[in-house]
């Protein structure tokens, strides 16, 4: 019994990512853009010191967007997030301020006109 419930779940892990890769992401039907803000860690404090954005779109107990980033860096740290790698996408742009962001946009617009 338990080892048919074993093949039951690399049945359905197989399939999951059978249809993650044919059908949800399939390379004929889908431009996969992926888009990397590398914004160093000061200025990200110092843009959520200065947020005059309302606080009423947290989801949780939070009472300013730097116990939000304090959240999100503690979260990255023990979850092992890491860079994205170029064959994870078709495109992958890097952001690494304001400036670079209105270009990025227009190449996605450029890629999307084909």
């Amino acid at each position: 019994m338990i080892k048919n419930k074993g093949a039951n779940l690399i049945e359905r892990f197989v399939f999951f990512f059978y249809l993650k890769e044919i059908l949800v992401f399939n390379k004929k039907e889908f431009v996969r853009i992926l888009v990397h803000f590398d914004i160093p860690e000061d200025e990200l404090k110092k843009r959520v010191n200065q947020s005059d954005r309302n606080i009423n779109i947290f989801r949780g107990d939070y009472s300013s967007f730097y116990e939000v980033l304090e959240r999100q860096q503690k979260e990255a740290c023990e979850e092992g997030v890491r860079d994205p790698e170029e064959n994870e996408a078709d495109y992958l742009f890097l952001v690494h301020d304001n400036e670079e962001v209105e270009t990025v946009i227009k190449k996605i617009v450029q890629i999307r006109k084909g």
